[in-house]
């Protein structure tokens, strides 16, 4: 009797337990202000900062807030991130959860970019953006807000601005064995024709980021 007593008592507090069963929609959701909270050694963020130009990486716990229920990853790799955005008062920052383990993913993802916006002060042109491509079905990474705290310290208002990887082309298009690139800004593409070497095109302006080797 008094087994099952017992019993009893561990499936209620099962059931009244919150179960966090988010995905990736949830991290990405623009309907909420999201929070993230950065956990790192306080020399190492500093050195982040002094250095912002490098893209050196550093580890840091991971620390993501919805509906009251926190999702914890620890070991993370973060860097500094952008070109004319990069700021060492508010760092642009790329995360990667694979950084120092290959086979780590957070709700699915390899990695995301936490955009510091210093170059747009309504912070909403390129959310604006994305959203109006998908819905003309156009596939365009999904961006949210988030309030970014490092160390327990306020950071500022962020954008959590999904990345153009595998993962992305899986979701959009159900395969990722394509060829994907990336532009390179240091020069200037215009759409023209530069004859038929593909060195004239590729690594710059268009740097491979799948079929490296191809």
């Amino acid at each position: 009797m008094r087994k099952r007593i017992v019993l009893l008592a561990l499936v209620s507090l099962c059931l009244a337990a919150p179960v966090f069963g988010q995905t990736a929609s949830d991290f990405f959701n623009s309907g909420i202000l999201h929070e993230i909270r950065l956990e790192i050694r306080p020399d190492e963020w500093t050195k982040l900062k002094n250095n912002y130009l490098d893209n050196t990486y550093y580890p840091v716990d991971f620390h993501w807030f919805y509906n009251g229920q926190e999702k914890f990853e620890p070991q993370v790799g973060i860097r500094s991130r952008g070109l004319g955005s990069r700021s060492a008062v508010k760092p642009g920052l790329r995360v990667d959860f694979d950084r120092y383990d290959t086979n780590n993913k957070f709700l699915g993802l390899k990695s995301f970019v936490l955009r510091n916006n210093t170059q747009d002060s309504s912070m909403l042109h390129e959310r604006i953006s994305m959203e109006f491509f998908r819905r003309m079905g156009l596939p365009a990474p999904r961006v949210a807000h988030t309030r970014l705290y490092v160390n327990d310290e306020y950071i500022g208002l962020y954008t959590i601005v999904e990345a153009i990887d595998k993962d992305f082309l899986k979701t959009n298009f159900a395969e990722n064995d394509g060829y994907l690139y990336s532009y390179q800004y240091a020069d200037t593409f215009q759409f023209d024709y530069r004859g038929a070497d593909p060195a004239k095109y590729s690594p710059v302006p268009f740097k491979p980021e799948t079929n490296e080797s191809k």
